[in-house]
């Protein structure tokens, strides 16, 4: 082959476009390499963000501890009772917070009769019983593992008798009932009973307790009572409905 000036100044730029070309290659490949990582790294992130969207919402927080209830005035529920013995007194009612304050409250149902509570929410009176100084089915703060006994005296009518109960938390679960599902604290309940004076006749009330504190009331009874002579009496109560009072209505959530 001759060669030529021509030919000759060409060889340099031959040169310098191939070295060109090579270069181009060079920077090609990290900057591909570079978008295959950036597309792998999305793709896992997007497969992430997918994967944690499927996730299920986590589960609620078990209780744990239950200060004494709050209630606000106008604050309503609503309750069946059950008698398996004598159905005849099967009926539903309400209460509804007539006063409360210094931790203590008046309810009246929808009779008019009126129960009062003290601070611990235990009953101290209703309609056509008076218990001295409490019936003690509650103590607070409430938690799995809480013991506590006491002892009072039930007044109803020309009957009295001496009560000494005892009682435990032995449990915090979801109780269902007509009013809906709850997270309450199960109380078992042992009550040894004794009439007093003219009062005749002894036994045992064993009952199963289920207090839920977003509605600061039990929620559910399970009740036998066992007089040493006699028929055994099984009993219900179940929560139906809950009322807030009005102004008390935008805060149900943080209860």
């Amino acid at each position: 082959m001759r060669l030529t000036p021509t030919s000759l100044e060409s060889k340099p730029l031959m040169r310098s476009a191939l070295h060109g070309a090579a270069n181009a290659s060079a920077f090609a490949w990290p900057l591909a390499a570079a978008r295959l990582c950036a597309a792998i790294a999305g793709a896992a992130l997007s497969y992430n963000a997918h994967a944690e969207a499927l996730l299920p919402d986590p589960s609620p927080q078990p209780l744990t501890q239950a200060q004494a209830p709050v209630f606000a005035v106008g604050e309503r529920w609503e309750f069946a009772y059950e008698n398996f013995l004598e159905p005849r007194l099967n009926e539903h009612y309400s209460q509804t917070v007539e006063t409360a304050a210094q931790g203590s409250a008046t309810f009246v149902n929808d009779r008019g009769g009126r129960f009062r509570l003290d601070s611990d929410s235990n009953l101290v009176q209703t309609p056509a019983t008076r218990y001295e100084p409490s019936d003690g089915r509650l103590k607070f703060p409430m938690a799995v593992g809480v013991r506590w006994s006491t002892t009072y005296v039930v007044r109803s009518g020309s009957w009295t008798a001496k009560c000494d109960r005892t009682s435990s938390v032995v449990a915090a679960e979801r109780v269902k009932v007509p009013a809906g599902e709850f997270d309450a604290f199960r109380i078992e309940q042992r009550v040894a009973w004794s009439g007093m004076g003219a009062s005749q006749g002894s036994g045992l009330t064993i009952e199963h307790d289920w207090y839920a504190p977003a509605v600061g009331r039990i929620v559910k009874i399970e009740y036998q009572d066992m007089p040493l002579k006699g028929p055994v009496t099984a009993t219900t109560l179940q929560l139906i409905g809950h009322t807030l009072a009005a102004a008390a209505a935008p805060d149900e959530a943080s209860r």
